[in-house]
């Protein structure tokens, strides 16, 4: 029985929630930076990371729909 029939969708697997857990590890590294040393740029690359994983997993939600 190689292919075995569900009654609900099977998704493929993601890296999105990896890359969106690195991109909030690397938000909150920017805000402990910014607190500390008014630092601003780990912040910003943060935000960055983090718009960017999520316009890409939309995108691939969109093409699942």
């Amino acid at each position: 029985m190689a292919h075995q029939a569900h009654s609900y969708h099977m998704v493929d697997p993601s890296p999105w929630p990896l890359f969106g857990a690195t991109a909030a590890l690397l938000m909150t590294s920017g805000l402990i930076m910014w607190f500390h040393y008014n630092s601003y740029h780990l912040l910003a690359l943060g935000f960055l990371a983090t718009a960017l994983v999520m316009l890409q997993w939309w995108r691939d939600i969109v093409r699942e729909g």
